[in-house]
């Protein structure tokens, strides 16, 4: 069960508790009584929040916030197997069978999500969350034991399950960046993993990027956390960044490797590069260039940068011209998420890897 919060026409809140499904990306389906003042609120304003229950554990407390629609025409409850693998039991409890439910709570309503805030005590280990959500044999804290096996693993890989960046114990700060280049289609997978190794990821973007991604940025605002960053807020507004203890630049493009290397801080996300090389935080670029690679400008820049304490994995650069036939190496998403684990414990780079410097 969750809270829904709808706001009616005077401006007031007016929250109350719903069955829920969460479709593990970025949709929550709630069925509600036609008649209900919470449709009429939606009708009025469609932006509403949805939080579960601290159950007296001040970490354990998350709002969701979204722009909710009525959906007359969509599936009834009794038709959602989903929904009543969640729920049939309640339903019994209260004496209604699925369809009675479903003729009763015939408004289906569907809320996208588009902000997420708060911490749970779920592990830190996203992947460990993940996998225990599916087997049932992870230990959870009290706001995973109120969902549904499915809905765990959404909230506690998507959201990351990581504490606070000023709480004791707290998981060390990434901030992930990612340029306009093909692989940053594939963000969401570098997000996924930098989780999984027990990162807190706070995902930027470069405005082009941004808009490349735009349709998921929802997916990816789940999956870390947090809103995906593109642009300068202004001067004391918008949350802060924290102090990060890594910085991973994946996909770099030719363009973002001159400007580091010019100190240009024109954008957000080169902004934060330029930030942690002056600060010595470890910086890892993965870079996804073209012909652009071998213009001088970029072999400067690129022995500049290194020279400053910076990283570059250069992938295999994609020419116009290549033949698409042949098979491509996959972009290095953990080869960079490796170089920042080692620059991290500084342990040695082995003789012969493609992270050694060149």
């Amino acid at each position: 069960m969750v809270w829904l919060t709808t706001v009616s026409p005077t401006g007031a809140p007016a929250p109350n508790p719903v069955w829920f499904l969460w479709d593990g990306a970025a949709t929550v389906l709630v069925f509600s009584l036609p008649g209900a003042a919470r449709v009429g609120h939606i009708h009025h304003s469609s932006k509403v929040s949805l939080n579960f229950a601290s159950g007296g554990a001040d970490g354990d407390i998350v709002v969701i916030s979204g722009i909710a629609e009525p959906a007359p025409h969509g599936p009834a409850a009794d038709q959602v197997t989903a929904y009543l693998d969640k729920y049939a039991d309640r339903m019994a409890h209260i004496g209604l069978t699925p369809r009675a439910f479903a003729e009763h709570h015939s408004m289906p309503i569907r809320i996208t999500l588009t902000r997420v805030r708060g911490r749970t005590p779920l592990p830190t280990d996203a992947a460990a969350s993940a996998a225990g959500s599916a087997t049932g044999s992870a230990q959870h804290g009290p706001l995973a034991d109120r969902m549904a096996p499915g809905d765990r693993m959404s909230l506690g890989h998507r959201l990351g399950a990581s504490p606070a960046p000023s709480e004791p114990g707290a998981a060390p700060v990434l901030h992930l960046i990612g340029c306009a280049a093909p692989p940053v289609l594939g963000f969401g997978e570098v997000v996924a993993a930098a989780l999984a190794d027990g990162w807190q990821v706070w995902p930027i973007l470069t405005p082009s990027a941004a808009r490349w991604l735009a349709a998921d940025l929802p997916q990816l605002h789940l999956a870390a956390g947090r809103a995906v960053r593109s642009e300068y807020d202004l001067p004391g507004s918008g949350d802060p960044l924290p102090r990060p203890q890594a910085v991973l630049v994946a996909p770099a493009t030719a363009n973002t490797v001159n400007k580091c290397a010019a100190g240009i801080s024109d954008t957000l996300a080169l902004g934060v590069v330029n930030d942690a090389i002056g600060r010595g935080v470890p910086v890892v670029l993965v870079t996804a260039t073209g012909a652009d690679s071998s213009h001088p400008a970029y072999r400067r820049s690129v022995d500049l940068l290194r020279s400053g304490g910076v990283t570059l994995i250069e992938a295999v650069p994609t020419r116009v011209g290549d033949d698409r036939s042949v098979p491509r190496p996959p972009f290095p998403w953990r080869d960079g998420l490796a170089a920042i684990a080692r620059l991290r414990s500084r342990s040695p780079v082995p003789a012969g890897s493609p992270l050694a410097p060149s």
